[in-house]
This record gives C-alpha cells, sequence and structure tokens, in this order.
C-alpha cells in the first residue's frame, strides 16, 4: 500500500509540476511564473517538526577548499535549454562536485526554493526520505540576473547557491 500511495504521489506531482509550469500571468509588461509551493507527503505538522533539528544558516568558509561536507549540502544550479514556451530549464542537484546528500528518513533535504533575482518562484517541501537530491524547475529567466536555490537539510541547516545569469 505505501509503494501505491508513493506511485499517486510521484503521479499527482508530475501533473501538479507540468500544469503549475504552464501557468503565467502579465505584470507589468514582464511574463513572471507564477509563485507556487509543492508540498509531497509530508508528515504531520508535530511530526516533521520534530524531525527538523537545525536551522542555523551556513555557507562554504574556504571556497578554494571547501571540505566534502560542505560541498554534499551546496546546491549546484545548473541552467540548461529554453523551451518551446519561453521557460528555461533550471536543474538543482543537492551536493556539488559529485558529491550528493543522502536521502533517508533520518536525514534528508527537507526543502529546496528557488528565488530568481530574490523572488521566490518555486518551493518544494519534502517528506523524510523522500529521493530529494535533485529537482528540476522551468522558469521565466528573460532579464533575469540571478538565480539563488536554497535547501534545508533536516541535520545541517540551510545551505544557498548562486548563479549569475549571463
Amino acid at each position: 500500500m505505501k509503494n501505491f500511495n508513493y506511485f499517486i504521489a510521484v503521479i499527482f506531482f508530475t501533473v501538479f509540476a507540468v500544469s503549475c509550469n504552464q501557468m503565467s500571468e502579465k505584470k507589468d509588461n514582464k511574463d513572471t511564473v507564477v509563485e507556487k509551493e509543492v508540498i509531497l507527503n509530508k508528515p504531520s505538522n508535530e511530526d516533521y517538526k520534530k524531525l527538523i533539528v537545525n536551522r542555523d544558516t551556513f555557507q562554504i568558509k574556504d571556497a578554494k577548499k571547501p571540505t566534502d561536507f560542505e560541498l554534499k549540502h551546496t546546491p549546484e544550479i545548473i541552467i540548461g535549454d529554453v523551451n518551446e514556451k519561453g521557460l528555461t530549464k533550471v536543474s538543482v542537484s543537492i551536493g556539488s562536485k559529485g558529491i550528493i546528500h543522502p536521502s533517508i528518513p533520518e536525514h534528508w533535504i527537507d526543502f529546496v526554493e528557488v528565488k530568481v533575482d530574490d523572488s521566490q518562484i518555486e518551493k518544494i517541501i519534502n517528506a523524510p526520505g523522500e529521493n530529494t537530491n535533485k529537482a528540476e524547475f522551468y522558469l521565466n529567466l528573460k532579464n533575469a540576473k540571478i538565480i539563488n536555490c536554497t535547501i534545508g537539510c533536516n541535520l545541517h541547516g540551510i545551505w544557498s547557491n548562486s548563479l549569475k545569469i549571463k
């Protein structure tokens, strides 16, 4: 039954994500993607809060010599191709330089948030142990200057990375 519920959640997320990516609105003559938040299989608020033990913010201390621990928690942002709707594929890997963050019920990435020029565009909240090492978004990057990705590790806090758009 658990596998069936997971299967249904994956289908729902896929359909929801595709339909959300198709939504856009006109605002000040600029196309912007509608802000949205996706929540997958989140346990009750009480149980969920007990599992999130660290909300401190961290960053790589020495950019020339990052530790494996720092790399494991730093999101890597990759800009992909623009689709027929003018949205750019943005892939986020949780972990950098091939060091990927684990995803088990006791230690996982509880959220992934993407901002374009300081405006929240996407936020995904993950249930404990969900396979949360990668995320893909389709964003309108026309006239955008910077993408910021922030992730939350339930044990090791909040980590961010930014990418300037050329």
